[in-house]
Parts: C-alpha cells; structure tokens; sequence
C-alpha cells in the first residue's frame, strides 16, 4: 500500500526537497496565532491582535500569484535568496517596534512588508516534484498526495508548537520559532535546488 510512495521518494534528491519545503512551510499555521500571542501580550486587545492578523492573511495572500510567477521566471533559489532574508529583517523589526512601543503605524507597515516578502514553497515543491517526474501524471498525483499529507500535519502541528512556546517561553517565541523555522527549511530548499526546476522557463 505504501509502496508507491516509497516510489517517488527514490527518486533522486526528492526526499531532501519535499522534507526543506515541509519545514519551510510550517510558518503557515504558525504565524497568525503567533502573532496574536505577540499583539495581546503587549496591548491586552484581542481585537487589534484580529485585525493585524486579517491584514497579514489578505497581504500573503494577495502576492503568492507574484511570487509563484517570479520563482518560475527566475528560479525558485534566486528567489528565496532574496525574499527570505528581508521577510525574517522585517520579522525581527516587527518584533522590535513592538517590544519598544513605536507608533502603531509602525507595527502596520513592518507586518505588510514581512507578509509581502513571504513565499510559500507548497507550490514550489509541487513545481519540483512535476519536474524531477517528468510530468508522469500517475506518479505526480502520488506525490501530490503525500504533498497535502503533508500540508496537514503543518496546519495540525504548527500551532501546537507556536502555544507551546508562548507560553513557556514567551509571547514573542512563537514568532522567533517560525522564524527558525523558515530560515532553516528555506536553506535546505535552497541547498537542493540540484533536484530540479531552477532554470526559467
């Protein structure tokens, strides 16, 4: 039963690809709720917290197309080498006009930038997987169902983990653990561009 997907995993530089775009992508269910823990431990106002988180789900959402073509223009480790970087600045500056109490224009303008800049690698590895399967149809809707499998254990664990360290640790470590988590799984995406779909098309 298990055997097709074990298939697609022999598949040269598949698993190192599909296991950076998992951690990469755990941010996804992680930020928002971090992001509240961050707004109401500061303002006690649960709906500054919404509006906030509102605003960076309707930014993200609003430049994945952008991203998407650019990453298929100009190549997905081109791309992550330059937005991952000022998204995690822009994070960390976040983090730091809050802490320091700075206007709440600030805070608005900081949050646009770091939702601006976030690229999502569940249509890169997707785009990968079509590449390094030669378009094989049967063998694409395998791994796009481990891909989706996937996709639920980020939206199942992520917030867990951002709870966890809010709340023992501290409000602002939910964020700081998306952070890491980012970095490091946009690094090993990056590090295994050799498995396929960096050149444009």
């Amino acid at each position: 039963m298990i055997a097709p997907y074990l298939n697609i995993y022999r598949t040269k530089g598949a698993f190192k690809f599909s296991l950076a775009a998992f951690i990469a992508r755990m941010p996804i269910s992680m930020m928002s709720i971090a992001i509240v823990f961050v707004i109401v431990a500061k303002t006690d106002s649960y709906a500054l917290a919404g509006t906030f988180t509102a605003i960076g789900a309707l930014m993200a959402a609003f430049v994945a197309p952008f991203w998407s073509r650019a990453a298929d223009r100009y190549g997905q480790s081109r791309i992550l080498a330059i937005a991952v970087p000022i998204h995690i600045s822009a994070l960390l500056g976040f983090l730091t006009v809050i802490r320091l109490d700075a206007p709440r224009w600030s805070w608005f303008i900081l949050l646009i930038i770091f939702e601006g800049v976030f690229v999502g690698t569940g249509q890169m590895v997707r785009r990968r997987w079509s590449h390094v399967l030669n378009g094989d149809s049967k063998l694409m809707n395998t791994a796009y169902s481990v891909e989706s499998l996937l996709d639920e254990i980020v939206f199942m664990v992520g917030p867990i983990i951002t709870t966890l360290c809010a709340t023992n640790v501290g409000p602002y470590a939910g964020v700081l653990a998306a952070a890491i988590f980012l970095s490091i799984g946009s690094i090993l995406f990056i590090a295994h561009s050799s498995s396929g779909y960096e050149a444009p098309i």
